[in-house]
């Protein structure tokens, strides 16, 4: 039987959950900048960018999540090689 950390994070992200309108922070791998490029777009102001370990993350605030709140969200480019 599943603890409820468990149960509840299977909720969240199971195939038939797509709204995820409810969390507070998201990431987003992506292998490309410019796969990056149209989710900037999605940022409320600025964002700040840094490299570590090979990659570049971007990290800002998005629109408003269902409580009204501006989840940060995280993104890690990483170059194909």
């Amino acid at each position: 039987m599943l603890n409820n950390f468990e149960h509840s994070a299977a909720d969240d992200f199971s195939e038939s959950s797509k709204d995820f309108s409810h969390l507070s922070k998201l990431a987003v791998i992506v292998a490309l900048q410019k796969e990056a490029q149209p989710i900037l777009q999605a940022f409320c102001g600025d964002y700040k960018t840094w490299d570590s370990y090979g990659v570049t993350f971007i990290q800002g605030k998005i629109a408003s999540n269902s409580k009204g709140e501006n989840p940060t969200l995280t993104i890690c480019v990483a170059g194909m090689g």
